[in-house]
C-alpha cells in the first residue's frame, strides 16, 4: 500500500474513534476538508507533517512525511484538529504571532505532548519546547499564552 493510501486508511479510521467525535461535529459547519497528499518542500508545505488552510477551509496530512503509524497520524489529526477549532471557533487570528502561539499551545497539549507525564511539569515544558519550536515565538510570548491557557482550564474545571 502506497503513503496515500495508507494515509486515506488512518483518516477514515481516526475520525470515527471516540476521541475525535468530540471536535469533529463542533466544525461541521466549517465544511472542513481533511486530504492526504505528497507534499513538497515549497510554500506552506515546506517541512511540515501537516498543515491547516484557511481558504479552502482544509488540513492536508502530507504522507510522505508522517510516519507510518496509526498513534503518529493521531497525534498530527489531534493537533491540526485543534487549529482548526481555535480559528473557526475561537476566532484565533493564526497569522499573528500571539495568535498562533496560543493556538500552539493547545494543540501541542493534545498532540505531541497529550501523553501522561509523571509530573505536571514536564508537560508543562513538553508543550513549551514544541509551542516555542513550531513559532520561534519568545518564551515572553509563551508565558502570556500560557497564562490565558491554564485561566480557561481552571474556568472549564470550576463550571463543570
Amino acid at each position: 500500500m502506497d503513503e496515500e493510501s495508507q494515509c486515506e486508511e488512518y483518516l477514515t479510521s481516526l475520525l470515527s474513534s471516540s476521541r475525535f467525535l468530540s471536535i469533529i461535529p463542533k466544525l461541521n459547519g466549517s465544511n472542513l476538508l481533511l486530504r492526504c497528499k505528497t507534499c513538497s518542500m515549497s510554500d506552506i508545505e515546506g517541512n511540515s507533517q501537516a498543515f491547516l488552510e484557511i481558504y479552502p477551509f482544509s488540513i492536508t496530512l502530507c504522507s510522505n512525511r508522517i510516519p507510518l503509524t496509526l498513534s503518529d497520524y493521531e497525534r498530527v489529526i489531534s493537533h491540526e484538529l485543534i487549529h482548526a477549532y481555535d480559528y473557526y471557533y475561537e476566532r484565533y487570528n493564526l497569522q499573528t504571532c500571539s495568535g498562533l502561539a496560543c493556538s500552539e499551545i493547545r494543540a501541542a497539549r493534545e498532540g505531541e505532548c497529550s501523553k501522561w507525564f509523571i509530573h505536571d511539569y514536564f508537560k508543562e515544558q513538553c508543550i513549551r519546547n514544541h509551542a516555542i519550536r513550531s513559532t520561534a515565538v519568545s518564551s515572553l510570548l509563551f508565558s502570556r499564552c500560557w497564562i490565558f491557557y491554564s485561566y480557561s482550564i481552571l474556568l472549564e474545571s470550576v463550571s463543570t
